[in-house]
């Protein structure tokens, strides 16, 4: 199937057609058409949040990161609270080694989403890797309480810990962890490499 240029696309008669016609281009994988398509969608009904949301993650698929940044930030002048552009923001950033604001941005989204996994765990890989361990730390123990079930918070956390050189604080999250995981291998190496640490070799076979 070939490209299609934006003044060829019949199917902007009215909203409805048009966001089906993004939803088969996005089906397709055609990223560069369904971001013009939102683009002369975008013109003909300019406050319609879908929309403006499709037009910025069209530009983030296509490669555009540049344009994709330009376009999150200007929507989340509108929409403040869209998880989705905000991740689109924070994704762009991030292709570029954009380092720092990339957490400055995780760190204002998740202010304003402070139940977002999705911006919670982005703010914690990447302000790990800034070696800002404190609010690696903050972002991953949120994430662990909004979603206890889930082991991977808790070893995310532990990484971050280690890397901070907060043993003490890593057992406490261990032990919490294992009441919770009682079956966890991955638990156990954390605990036998904390034992190993505090040189305390028989509990650490033990582990």
């Amino acid at each position: 199937m070939g490209r299609m240029v934006a003044s060829d696309i019949p199917e902007l008669a009215d909203l409805a057609s048009a966001k089906g016609a993004l939803a088969k281009l996005w089906r397709a994988r055609q990223f560069h058409d369904a971001a013009t398509l939102a683009a002369k969608a975008m013109a003909l009904w300019p406050e319609d949040a879908e929309i403006r949301t499709q037009y910025a993650k069209s530009l983030l698929a296509a490669g555009a990161l540049i344009e994709a940044e330009a376009a999150a930030r200007e929507a989340l002048l509108l929409l403040p609270e869209s998880e989705d552009l905000w991740i689109v923001l924070a994704d762009s950033l991030i292709r570029r080694e954009r380092k720092h604001e990339t957490v400055d941005s995780l760190a204002e989204a998740c202010g304003i989403l402070p139940r977002s996994l999705a911006l919670l765990g982005r703010l914690g890989r990447q302000a790990q890797r800034l070696g800002k361990h404190q609010q690696a730390i903050q972002a991953f123990y949120a994430a662990a309480k909004l979603e206890p079930e889930k082991e991977f918070w808790v070893l995310q956390l532990l990484n971050v810990l280690w890397a901070a050189r907060r043993t003490d604080q890593a057992f406490m999250t261990i032990k919490e962890g294992l009441q919770r995981f009682p079956e966890s291998a991955s638990l156990y190496c954390q605990l036998a490499k904390y034992f190993a640490h505090e040189r305390q070799h028989l509990e650490a076979e033990n582990a």
